[in-house]
């Protein structure tokens, strides 16, 4: 067994040292040594058994978190289809029967969320969302789009009740929203253009099937259905129930359910009256004598336009003297 010339003795000249250094790349401790010494070669390949193992380990990580978000993808799918199929289900059913419409909702929802998802995840967006200036970009733009469409729900609320629409403040939240959509809605272009891609996807699957035996673009099939399922829906619900003419019946209905309030104590009007408090010091009511009930968001949305909103409302004093001196 060869015992390391340098384990206990210093090199003293230039050739003693650069033996000194071969034999730390080239020598390993021996078993035999009381206390073994590891040189520079056992250090090295240490760090390069660590190196592997962090490696390795990083990439079974990275293919974990891989499957987890296909998996995910894949529920959102699965829950939208199961949806729109519960949907056209036994018309037997009384539960079915009484929440259709909000199936059908749940079932857009989880359309929304998987094409959503699909575009976050392409390379495309992946790249051009690192820029800031992107960033930056989008903020400014959706700012704008906000305060633009709280400034026309502020209009819309004002043509239907002759009154400024701070008086009516979650209804014009809910407009807001409403139009924040029907003004967003060209960028549904872009779902338009992704689809497109996936069809070419499609048909080149179609056209070299026979050559090989991969198996169908799942992805793109999805994509391209749940695609076709919000741009129909957005077209429809944009121009049959949010149209121009569809808008103010949505607000008046909105302001009845969430605004106006049928408990007061004005001495001076009636009882059974929808009247909403005007000004900073609330001494002014408008009030309207219809009675609008609202069930669900189906009634909501499509029972609107048998609505008749009224040519005027009163816009009358609060008169509280008299309750309080009873």
């Amino acid at each position: 067994m060869n015992k390391r010339k340098y384990k206990d003795k210093k090199p003293e000249n230039t050739t003693e040292r650069i033996e000194a250094i071969y034999e730390e790349f080239v020598e390993s401790p021996q078993k035999g040594d009381y206390k073994p010494v590891e040189t520079l070669k056992d250090f090295v390949s240490s760090l390069l058994t660590h190196v592997k193992s962090v490696e390795r380990n990083k990439g079974y990580e990275k293919k974990t978190n891989e499957l987890s978000q296909k998996a995910t993808v894949w529920a959102l799918f699965a829950l939208s289809v199961l949806a729109f199929l519960f949907s056209i289900g036994n018309r037997n059913w009384d539960w079915l029967n009484n929440h259709r419409f909000a199936v059908i909702l749940c079932g857009v929802a989880f359309a929304v969320m998987y094409v959503g998802v699909c575009l976050e995840r392409s390379l495309f967006f992946k790249h051009l969302w690192k820029f800031g200036f992107i960033k930056v970009f989008t903020s400014i733009l959706l700012s704008a789009l906000v305060v633009f469409s709280t400034g026309k729900a502020s209009s819309v609320i004002n043509s239907v009740f002759g009154i400024d629409a701070s008086a009516f403040p979650y209804t014009r939240a809910y407009v807001t929203g409403i139009l924040v959509f029907k003004y967003a809605s060209p960028l549904l272009t872009v779902v338009v253009l992704f689809a497109t891609v996936h069809v070419v996807f499609i048909f080149i699957w179609v056209k070299s099937k026979g050559n090989d035996y991969e198996l169908p673009p799942f992805d793109s099939i999805a994509f391209l259905l749940l695609s076709l399922i919000i741009l129909c829906t957005s077209w429809y619900i944009l121009n049959r129930y949010f149209s121009d003419k569809e808008l103010p019946n949505k607000v008046y209905i909105l302001a009845h359910s969430i605004d106006f309030n049928s408990k007061y104590r004005c001495a001076n009007i009636s009882t059974g009256m929808n009247v909403i408090f005007v000004g900073p010091d609330q001494l002014r009511v408008l009030v309207d004598v219809n009675k609008i009930e609202i069930d669900d968001i189906e009634s909501f949305l499509k029972d609107s336009s048998q609505v008749n909103i009224p040519e005027k409302f009163y816009l009358l004093p609060c008169d509280t003297a008299t309750n309080n001196a009873n």
